[in-house]
């Protein structure tokens, strides 16, 4: 998914109450453990993590702060950081409320 499509569908669920995102592949839940961009191919990397996962807002914030540069770059989810074969492109990202938290599903 291209980094400015992401990022304002981040903020659009921001707005619409999200506070915390999670990676969703194959009906299983994932944090973020960490980004990583990578100048090579001008792309942000959100690794998976089976514990840890980030605010909204801490993750909007860091891209307006680190990323302007990468505007017309990807963001793909990774694994590893030992490992970009295993990345995988962004199908969709949808919101979800289950009882009194307000998330962000990035799907893959």
């Amino acid at each position: 998914m291209n980094l400015l499509d992401f990022k304002n569908k981040l903020i659009k669920g921001k707005e619409l109450g999200g506070e915390v995102v999670y990676i969703k592949e194959d009906n299983l839940l994932y944090g973020i453990e960490s980004i990583y961009k990578n100048h090579e191919i001008n792309s942000i990397s959100l690794l998976k993590s089976e514990q840890n996962s980030i605010k909204v807002h801490d993750l909007i914030e860091f891209l307006e702060r680190e990323c302007d540069e990468f505007c017309d770059g990807d963001v793909y989810i990774g694994s590893s950081i030992h490992s970009r074969e295993d990345n995988k492109g962004i199908v969709s990202i949808e919101f979800a409320q289950y009882e009194a938290i307000k998330m962000i599903f990035i799907n893959i």
